[in-house]
């Protein structure tokens, strides 16, 4: 995510407060939004490079993995 992606972000959610938010395959993502995941879920809130800061308490927060799939494979699998 680069600047204005997180602007993007911030804006969405200053609009719409009661929202679903999905992180597909998280693990893939660029550390940076491993941060901003990090602020929202202790604080409750992400400010952006432009300093708004929004509220996340309303929004429903979904991250999607694949770790672990072949392990599961692994488990399944006769």
């Amino acid at each position: 995510i680069g600047y204005e992606d997180a602007g993007q972000l911030t804006e969405a959610l200053r609009r719409r407060p009661y929202s679903i938010v999905v992180f597909d395959e998280v693990e893939k993502a660029h550390p940076e939004v491993h941060n901003m995941l990090l602020q929202i879920m202790e604080e409750g809130h992400l400010s952006d490079a432009r300093g708004h800061t929004v509220d996340f308490r309303n929004a429903i927060i979904v991250m999607t993995t694949n770790v672990g799939a072949e392990e599961i494979k692994k488990q399944t699998s006769l």
